[in-house]
């Protein structure tokens, strides 16, 4: 059987994947950046089991967290539960669901939950010339600064369902691979035939948008408190809903690159 010990975000982990004809798949999800490690793996372990063309299983630390899946499903299963492990454990970052892009060391936050249409707003903007960080995570550090999850994009079809995950490369864009500061926050979502105009917002709203949705907030309040605040001081925060991705990504590249740099 496959088996991996791996250190992402200074989270230690195992993913051991008994069906190995899945490993290459496997090792397409596993977190952005990560690296081999030898150190015991004490935030985590993650086993795929099952056999080829049968049923599959995903535990973590042990305890069943999917059962009698087929294989696509145990990979969206996995792929979840280790990103959900990271973003709970990781000790010097804030994990924020939210999308993210970039010029230069700017960035344009995009704070919401799933099905948003964070995905589609991001992959416009990648279309439009920005840097790619994530469609999933802002991963803040103390400071505030926003640094890359540059994970496959996860684009779905209208009707909901689990989509191909697009590597941002094969959209003709490019990663990001050092951190950047908030100069954008955007508040949106997507709704049909809507027009974008967005209203501009203090900074004390973006904050709170951002903390709405931090990962557990609840484990480490102040530090959460202290990221979010730091990111969205001195950042331009929009709000409104959207129409078709494409005008709403070329509307807010011009904003990003007119923003002012933001300050430390």
């Amino acid at each position: 059987m496959a088996h991996v010990n791996l250190k992402s975000f200074g989270v230690l982990l195992d993913v051991e994947v008994h069906d190995e004809s899945l490993q290459p798949t496997v090792d397409l999800i596993l977190p952005p950046g990560w690296e081999l490690s030898e150190e015991f793996p004490e935030d985590g372990h993650f086993t795929l089991t099952g056999e080829r063309d049968g049923e599959y299983h995903v535990l973590v630390d042990g305890q069943q967290a999917g059962t009698s899946l087929d294989a696509d499903v145990a990979l969206h299963v996995l792929d979840a539960q280790i990103r959900l492990r990271i973003a709970t454990l990781a000790p010097d970052y804030i994990f924020v669901h939210a999308g993210v892009v970039a010029l230069g060391d700017r960035a344009l936050v995009l704070p919401g939950d799933t099905f948003c249409g964070k995905s589609t707003l991001v992959a416009a903007l990648v279309a439009e010339g920005a840097t790619y960080y994530s469609d999933e995570f802002a991963v803040l550090d103390e400071t505030g600064a926003v640094h890359p999850y540059a994970r496959s994009l996860s684009l779905r079809p209208d009707d909901g369902r689990w989509g191909d995950d697009v590597p941002v490369e094969d959209l003709g864009g490019v990663a990001g691979t050092a951190p950047a500061r908030p100069a954008v926050i955007v508040l949106t979502a997507y709704a049909p035939g809507g027009r974008w105009e967005p209203q501009p917002r203090q900074a004390g709203v973006g904050a709170l948008a951002l903390l709405t949705n931090v990962y557990y907030l609840n484990e480490r309040p102040e530090a959460c408190m202290r990221a979010v605040t730091r990111a969205a001081a001195s950042a331009q925060v929009l709000e409104g809903k959207r129409g078709e991705a494409a005008e709403a990504a070329a509307w807010l590249m011009r904003a990003l690159a007119e923003a002012p740099a933001p300050s430390a």
